[in-house]
């Protein structure tokens, strides 16, 4: 798109969650500057991490959107806290899943409420987890729905790991087509 400024792509041990809420808002300012996109029709969508993301900008932006597709959100990255962070330096990196950080990647979130967050959300949302999801327990998904407003629906996927849309796909491009539609 001739006239867009994206975040460029950085280092996963300089980067946190945060800094990709930064990124995610960003890239909504100049989507939502793009003459073809319909301003109330904006939906964000991510996946993991990703689906954090989402959440954090779809509460905070949530008058801009129109709903929110989450997948497998990353309900249980504090969690990860605990064990990492006693014994590491601010600027030493260390594996956490399949990424590289450093201690600035929980720093950011240390006082976030993920759930709180799930329950200030107005608009409607989809929440699709796996129930064989090996990153993300699928009791954070159960958690969640319990803050859920009346528009959040909740879709387990059977047999479905954390990359659940593997093998899924159909059921997945329907049921967002429908969700779409019918807000």
């Amino acid at each position: 798109m001739e006239g867009v400024t994206i975040p460029e792509e950085g280092k996963s041990t300089e980067m946190s969650v945060m800094t990709e809420v930064d990124d995610l808002e960003c890239v909504l300012e100049q989507i939502k500057k793009q003459d073809f996109v319909e301003q109330n029709r904006i939906y964000l969508s991510g996946c993991s991490q990703g689906g954090l993301v989402t959440l954090i900008v779809g509460e905070k932006k949530q008058d801009e959107l129109k709903g929110l597709i989450l997948y497998c959100a990353g309900l249980a990255i504090l969690d990860y806290y605990e064990p990492h962070m006693k014994t590491k330096k601010k600027s030493e990196s260390f594996r956490l899943i399949n990424m590289m950080i450093t201690k600035k990647y929980f720093d950011d979130i240390i006082n976030f409420d993920a759930y709180k967050t799930i329950e200030n959300i107005k608009i409607p949302f989809l929440y699709y987890h796996g129930d064989k999801d090996e990153c993300v327990n699928i009791n954070y998904a159960y958690k969640a729905k319990k803050y859920f407003n009346d528009k959040g629906k909740l879709i387990i996927l059977k047999n479905s790991s954390h990359m659940l849309y593997f093998g899924n796909e159909d059921r997945l491009f329907s049921d967002i087509i429908n969700f779409i539609n019918e807000n």
